[in-house]
């Protein structure tokens, strides 16, 4: 399939019929058809009806199609995905939609265009915020990425969130994933009782 020979895949789907096949990463052929390139290789899988809202392995980002369509800056690719239900509130390891990809690639036509659908189906964030408030894991906004990236024009279309460094370091300390000094610590204090046994057994 990544050599853009069409007619090839559109045999072997007809044979295997498994269109939702993942490779190791846990990239699905929707994600390959889109990293071709070509929207007509897309267009072939989405006719055998897979599941848009797949997300790959964590190892590789954990991104959905859309998320990869988002990155190429693909407009086609975006608007054939959003036709068949992408959800643009998915988001990958960072906690990122496909929103926040516009936002730092200033990608202004295709943010407008998520938006929009969100807004005409009714799709909200996972704490039932507004799609375009959505932050990542580090809090931030599109809004704040579109600044940070000096998209200052595509900064006007997004609604500003507040980005609160001392609420974020407190969000950190509170997540388990992050508690890696507490990891540290509890090394360190299976070493001192080490010490200790081994200071009795040179007494006896």
């Amino acid at each position: 399939m990544q050599r853009c020979n069409i007619d090839r895949a559109r045999e072997l789907l007809m044979m295997e019929g498994n269109v939702d096949a993942t490779n190791t990463s846990g990239s699905s052929l929707t994600h390959v058809a889109i990293r071709t390139g070509d929207w007509r290789m897309l267009d072939l899988v989405l006719s055998f009806h897979p599941n848009v809202n797949v997300s790959e392995g964590k190892e590789v980002g954990g991104g959905t199609p859309l998320h990869a369509a988002t990155a190429l800056g693909n407009a086609r690719m975006v608007k054939q995905l959003l036709k068949v239900h992408a959800d643009p509130s998915i988001v990958d390891t960072t906690k990122s939609t496909a929103l926040h990809i516009c936002a730092k690639k200033g990608y202004a036509d295709l943010a407008q265009a998520l938006i929009q659908h969100c807004h005409v189906h009714r799709i909200l964030g996972p704490n039932l915020e507004v799609f375009a408030e959505m932050t990542d894991k580090g809090g931030k906004s599109a809004h704040y990425w579109a600044r940070e990236f000096g998209h200052h024009e595509m900064c006007e279309t997004l609604p500003p969130k507040p980005y609160d460094p001392l609420e974020q370091f407190e969000a950190a300390i509170k997540d388990p994933e992050n508690r890696v000094w507490q990891k540290e610590s509890k090394k360190k204090k299976k070493g001192k009782k080490g010490g200790k046994k081994g200071g009795k057994k040179k007494k006896k």
